[in-house]
């Protein structure tokens, strides 16, 4: 279109010839494109460079010179070197303002530094941007396809690459891959891999990520393993502090249980834990109660984090209190005689055990109690199905000897036959269906008997 008749063209026109233009639009380099080089003896020749594909997508991976590239981006990333240092590696792109910092998937952060230069009237077309090394590597080429291949191709998103994505879709400031990596990410989200986006979270200090990571891990509680699980052993204190205030006071019993085990095997294997992280994670807040499996552990860890505490004893924390109660609801199921076990015992204080050894002493008496009552109503339901069954079997009984005497008293009245001395006339009475009686001469019966 040229300058001389655009004014004649009406707006709903414009727009559209400014759309099939614009540069998300598929690009159609020519057959073939010219352009003067000189050769190597400076007195040179123009040569000519051809493409052979007419139809080639305009690409970040080009020969910048063929597809006339006017911006550099350097991307620097950390390596370590042969002798243990760290050193700084960079790799170069050729790209094109064009693509990208305009439309819809533009990068706002290099459209604002373009607009910059060119009011600043400097000549210099490079940009510079530090990234993590696994960022550098694998990632940034899937945002330079992003920008190139447009909405028509589907952007190649992984577990490993989603949580470096979306840090440079806030580096560079491109809202719409931003959302669509969030997107993934919380369809994605599983227990088996919370810890690889925890350890991104992390690493990127991305608020959002390390959100959805709590959200799974506090609805899915109940599939992460003490001692299997990868997250038990990646994570922090504050971490899990924050999945027990989400969604505690939704647990179950049975749950919280499970959780009390997550919390011990942390606590376990934890290098870094505090004596006063150690109490916010055990407050009866967090764990209402304590598993009988883990609770001498519990009271093992308080022990280290306050060794003095059993030397004058006072009254017993709330933790000594859930982890007593819990051991004297289980007691027949504490291993005893377990070495482990006993060097626990042997390091508690005097009224810890003695209070553990009253309450499981009551609550052994309770549960012999409970266990008298069970008995007794389980005789009283034998003695109750006994007589049930006794006065089935008479029932049964006197139904067989009434069905018997009715059987041999119709034989013997079909039978018989009663003769009248005062009478000539004998009756014969005959039980048939009907019950009819009939009356036969003396003569009559000796015919037919």
């Amino acid at each position: 279109m040229s300058a001389d008749n655009s004014k004649y063209v009406d707006k709903d026109e414009k727009d559209d010839f400014q759309r099939t233009t614009s540069p998300r639009s598929v690009a159609v380099i020519p057959n073939v494109i010219s352009f003067p080089s000189r050769s190597d003896d400076g007195k040179g020749e123009e040569e000519v460079k051809s493409i052979s594909n007419p139809h080639a997508r305009l690409h970040w991976n080009m020969d910048p010179e063929v597809s006339f590239s006017d911006w550099i981006i350097d991307i620097t990333y950390p390596v370590e070197t042969a002798e243990g240092e760290t050193a700084q590696k960079t790799k170069t792109y050729h790209v094109h303002k064009s693509v990208v910092a305009v439309g819809a998937r533009r990068s706002e952060y290099l459209a604002r530094m373009f607009l910059q230069q060119t009011a600043a009237g400097k000549n210099n077309n490079t940009t510079t941007i530090h990234l993590e090394c696994l960022a550098a590597k694998q990632v940034f080429p899937i945002v330079l396809d992003y920008w190139y291949n447009g909405p028509d191709r589907p952007l190649s998103i992984t577990t490993e690459a989603a949580p470096s994505l979306y840090h440079l879709g806030q580096r560079l400031e491109i809202p719409p891959l931003m959302e669509e990596v969030q997107h993934f990410w919380e369809c994605d989200l599983t227990v088996d891999n919370l810890a690889t986006y925890y350890q991104q979270a992390v690493l990127y200090g991305n608020d959002v990520l390390m959100e959805h990571v709590i959200d799974r891990c506090a609805k899915d509680i109940s599939q992460v393993s003490p001692e299997y699980s990868e997250i038990v052993k990646v994570s922090s204190p504050t971490f899990w502090l924050s999945v027990l205030k989400k969604y505690n006071k939704d647990w179950p019993d049975y749950q919280s249980l499970h959780v009390s085990k997550i919390i011990s095997k942390f606590c376990q294997t934890y290098p870094f834990l505090t004596a006063s992280l150690f109490n916010d994670l055990v407050d009866s807040d967090n764990l209402p109660c304590i598993s009988p499996e883990v609770a001498l552990d519990f009271l093992a860890l308080e022990r280290n984090f306050f060794p003095h505490a059993t030397e004058v004893v006072l009254e017993l924390s709330d933790l000594q209190l859930r982890c007593i109660e819990s051991l004297a609801f289980s007691w027949p199921c504490v291993p005893i005689q377990d070495d482990a076990t006993k060097q626990i015992l042997q390091q508690l204080s005097p009224l810890l055990l003695t209070e553990l050894y009253t309450r499981s002493m009551a609550r052994a008496q309770v549960t012999n109690t409970l266990l008298q009552n069970q008995v007794t109503s389980l005789n009283g339901a034998k003695e109750m199905l006994e007589d049930k069954n006794a006065r089935l079997k008479r029932k049964v009984v006197g139904n067989n000897t009434t069905k018997r005497k009715n059987t041999s008293s119709q034989q013997i009245l079909e039978a018989t036959t009663v003769t009248s001395n005062t009478s000539s006339t004998v009756r014969k009475v005959e039980f048939i269906p009907t019950f009819r009686k009939e009356e036969f001469t003396f003569d009559e019966w000796k015919e037919t008997y």
